[in-house]
């Protein structure tokens, strides 16, 4: 939650109690950037709190509510070679066919 220098740690957190029920709320901590970051319970309930609420009015205030993390997707090798230069499995990765195109074959 991005926050103005103005308001307190204790107001954040009242203010998210509007929006959701305060057994939700895990911690909440002030963190780099004069910022307020609110842990939840679950992240399907960080997801509906961003879509439906993405400002809220704390004290007079307009407050952005955002995801500090940013869900990411990456494919990760494993036992790989490490003679192999990375560049040949960043090229490997534009051929990988995705697991519901492939047919399996019962005779291998």
């Amino acid at each position: 939650m991005n926050t103005v220098d103005d308001l307190k740690l204790m107001d954040c957190v009242v203010a998210i109690n509007n929006v959701v029920q305060p057994k939700n709320i895990i911690f909440a901590s002030r963190i780099s950037n004069g910022c307020t970051c609110i842990y939840m319970s679950s992240d399907l309930l960080v997801e509906q709190t961003v879509a439906d609420y993405p400002v809220t009015t704390i004290k007079d205030f307009e407050v952005n509510i955002r995801r500090v993390m940013n869900p990411a997707r990456r494919i990760i090798f494993s036992n790989v070679c490490l003679s192999v230069p990375h560049k040949y499995y960043r090229e490997s990765c534009f051929t990988v066919v995705p697991i519901e195109n492939v047919v399996l074959h019962s005779e291998y």
